[in-house]
């Protein structure tokens, strides 16, 4: 097989690897899928205050194992290895658009009970900052999440409705997270 000239997909048979090119998605033969093309960057800030101590949701939100109960999109972590001064590596797999993506992520800067820098690779790409500002009984948790929009994937119809999409699962984690350490 060979390339679909003047389409959007695209088959390469090596032996037995092959990838697969799909509206500027990469697709190994493991199933793995990436975004070929980098796009425009996107950022959604939000933050919500909870009541409880920082040292309790800090804890909590550093567990990758809770993100699946927090973060709507996020169908499975795995592979969770703990790293030097409480830093964090994991796998998962989530939803985007409707197809399911296979990422890893890192924390490349941590402060305890202050803030956590993690960057994601494969599938799409992020940098996202969690700060935890504690006042008394109540702390506010503030997210910023900058990330690369595959525009070849989505379209630039559909990428308005994807930026909205993405904020409102933003307010939904904190709001989750709020939820989970109020009670």
């Amino acid at each position: 097989m060979g390339d679909l000239t003047g389409t959007d997909a695209s088959v390469k048979m090596k032996s037995k690897q092959f990838d697969i090119e799909l509206f500027g998605l990469m697709i190994d033969n493991n199933f793995n899928v990436s975004v070929k093309e980098e796009s425009q960057m996107a950022v959604v800030e939000r933050s919500v205050p909870i009541k409880a101590p920082v040292a309790k949701i800090f804890e909590y939100w550093n567990d990758p194992e809770n993100l699946t109960d927090l973060w709507p999109s996020m169908t499975e972590v795995k592979d969770v290895e703990k790293l030097e001064n409480g830093r964090t590596r994991f796998k998962f797999t989530f939803k985007f658009a409707g197809i399911s993506i296979q990422a890893t992520s890192a924390d490349t800067e941590y402060v305890v009970n202050d803030y956590v820098v993690n960057e994601t690779i494969g599938g799409i790409k992020s940098t996202m900052k969690v700060e935890f500002r504690s006042s008394g009984q109540e702390t506010d948790v503030s997210i910023r999440n900058e990330y690369q929009i595959p525009i070849p994937l989505i379209g630039k119809l559909a990428e308005a409705a994807v930026l909205k999409g993405n904020e409102e699962e933003v307010e939904a984690v904190l709001n989750n997270l709020k939820i989970k350490l109020e009670n």
